[in-house]
């Protein structure tokens, strides 16, 4: 990507107050790439990845494309400006959320197969 499409922009709220402390919201407001050019930020997005419909996941190499190109330039912008603690501080919480998902998937999915 060409490096003038992007510009530094500051990070959306990320932490809101509960009972007078600090902590993380994992579901911010949703926000605009204002650090992205007018003429850029306008386009559809199109991963350049060359993976075609016959591969898989399992494969390492196809895995990698598409964790590398899946995340458009704007959300980007808004993790690149994340300070260390910040980002660790949202992963966290979103495993645990995903971790906490977990049980309820496997139960309704074993309700519905009948098994």
């Amino acid at each position: 990507m060409e490096a003038n499409i992007y510009k530094r922009i500051t990070p959306y709220r990320t932490h809101q107050e509960f009972d007078g402390t600090k902590q993380l919201n994992p579901y911010p407001e949703p926000v605009q790439s204002p650090g992205l050019e007018v003429g850029f930020a306008d386009q559809p997005f199109a991963p350049s990845w060359d993976v075609v419909n016959k591969d898989v996941f399992s494969n390492p190499v196809v895995a990698s494309k598409v964790m590398k190109e899946f995340v458009p330039p704007g959300q980007r912008l808004i993790s690149s400006s994340m300070e260390d603690e910040e980002m660790r501080n949202k992963v966290a919480c979103l495993w645990a959320e995903l971790g906490s998902l977990l049980p309820e998937m496997s139960q309704r999915w074993v309700s519905t197969s009948g098994a």
